[in-house]
């Protein structure tokens, strides 16, 4: 339960070490991966060519209680990461300009939080 609530990478990060090289590339994967792919255990093992059993370990080193916990974790926190860098704030809203808030305005920098 606590390992949802953590940042992911940094658990994947501290436990680096004690992986396996198998689960190293899996790690490796995780901690670069940008993309938007199948978490399923049978399509990540075969895109990794590592087996089913080598996702599960690593995911328990990880902190979490299997591999299905650790994807859905995973997939969540991503999800969430990207909803607070492309929803506009509420000012953003009010101008009806969703790309920039008064806060963009001000600082020239993207606004990348939900007020």
């Amino acid at each position: 339960m606590a390992a949802r609530q953590r940042s992911i990478i940094p658990m994947i990060d501290v436990n680096y070490k004690q992986f396996s090289p198998a689960e190293k590339k899996v790690a490796d994967f995780f901690i670069a991966n940008n993309e938007d792919v199948d978490m399923s255990a049978s399509a990540m093992a075969e895109r990794l060519f590592v087996s089913e059993a080598t996702l599960s370990r690593f995911a328990k080193k990880s902190g979490f209680s299997g591999y299905r916990e650790f994807a859905f974790a995973y997939r969540n926190q991503k999800l969430k990461k990207h909803a607070a860098m492309t929803n506009p704030c509420w000012s953003c809203r009010i101008l009806f300009i969703p790309s920039i808030c008064r806060a963009t305005i001000i600082s020239r920098k993207p606004c990348m939080a939900i007020h």
